[in-house]
């Protein structure tokens, strides 16, 4: 069920250290979401996608919003791990705009984990 997925928002710098010291493999993560794409958010990805990698996962998902594959892209040339595939789902900002989890890749509907882009604003009021 989704209840034994297991998820990641954002993966910011000292996120591996974090699992580490709360005793978490990194390479049992089965979906990386991204909220945004500052370094607060992605600082620890190129480094995450190593170590899942040498860790020896075949595939790994994210979603997150436009520009993750272009940065996923930037990364490549020194993260050259061939045996990885990286599914990235780009998500629009707005309600029409969701990923299904798991569900897709697996065809199993009691699997589905749905991702929704909210835009949230402050209120200058």
């Amino acid at each position: 069920s989704a209840d034994s997925e297991r998820l990641v928002f954002n993966a910011g710098e000292g996120w591996q250290r974090l699992c580490v010291e709360q005793g978490v493999r990194v390479s049992r993560c089965d979906a990386v979401c991204l909220t945004h794409l500052s370094p607060n958010a992605v600082g620890g990805l190129p480094g995450y996608l190593l170590t899942a990698a040498d860790a020896g996962q075949t595939r790994v998902s994210m979603c997150g919003p436009l520009g993750l594959r272009t940065l996923v892209n930037a990364t490549h040339h020194f993260m050259q791990r061939d045996k990885l595939s990286i599914e990235i789902d780009e998500l629009r900002p707005g309600p029409e705009s969701s990923v299904r989890c798991f569900a897709s890749r697996s065809g199993d509907e009691s699997r589905v984990v749905e991702v929704r882009a909210v835009v949230v604003s402050a209120n200058d009021g």
